[in-house]
């Protein structure tokens, strides 16, 4: 059955479940992409209905999270659509930097040698790529 035949409803749902990314509408296809993995994780948690204990706290931080992400992301689709591709790529593989950095400040965890040359060789490439 064509999208265009099936009624209104359908063919929304199908736009943003998927055929947005094809028209260019990037904001359009991340929120469906969201939407489809909120609806296969609250179905998830129909089927195992796992023990949710969780404090206000728990629950504000990983809100938090998910709309840190969803924002990311959203930028991430905006600035590829606008023709910043090759910069906003080698940016976005530096998140390993950030997760080291994060687990030593929040965590505690020493950053080794290997590591530290890591971080090192990884902004020196970005500023080799930048200029």
């Amino acid at each position: 059955m064509s999208c265009s035949r099936s009624p209104p409803r359908r063919r929304s749902a199908s736009y943003f479940l998927g055929r947005a990314g094809q028209h260019g509408a990037t904001l359009s296809a991340l929120l469906g992409a969201r939407l489809g993995s909120l609806a296969i994780l609250a179905a998830g948690a129909v089927v195992l209905r796992p023990p949710l204990r969780l404090g206000v706290r728990t629950t504000l931080a990983v809100a938090a999270i998910g709309l840190i992400d969803t924002g990311a992301n959203a930028l991430f689709a905006l600035a590829s659509a606008r023709g910043l591709l090759a910069v906003v790529s080698v940016l976005g593989s530096l998140y390993p930097i950030s997760t080291v950095v994060l687990a030593h400040l929040l965590l505690g965890e020493r950053i080794t040698r290997t590591q530290q040359g890591g971080v090192a060789a990884a902004l020196v490439g970005v500023a080799l790529v930048g200029s």
